[in-house]
């Protein structure tokens, strides 16, 4: 778990000083209006990977989850966002028969 925080503030200060090296490049090369616009996207991308990474260590600790809980709900949400006679049969390709 320690690589994992480890790697989680790497790409953090990759992220930030890429943020602020292309949001300055933009300003000049284009104006401040361009650049804040750019600057509110990577701010949205930092916050969405500061999520990604709670649910990453979230997973992690649940340990008494089984697989194939999980591949039901993917086969669920997949099966009630599309129409009964369009949805996909993923059964097979999960190695679930009995669903």
């Amino acid at each position: 778990m320690q690589d994992f925080y480890q790697l989680q503030q790497e790409w953090l200060v990759v992220t930030l000083l890429l943020t602020g090296i292309i949001f300055i490049s933009v300003w000049i090369a284009y104006s401040l209006n361009i650049a804040l616009n750019y600057l509110l996207g990577a701010c949205t991308g930092v916050v969405y990977l500061k999520m990604l990474a709670r649910d990453v260590e979230r997973l992690s600790r649940q340990k008494n989850k089984s697989e194939q809980d999980s591949v039901c709900s993917v086969y669920w949400v997949d099966y009630s966002s599309n129409s009964m006679a369009a949805a996909p049969d993923y059964s097979n390709f999960f190695g679930i028969s009995d669903l």
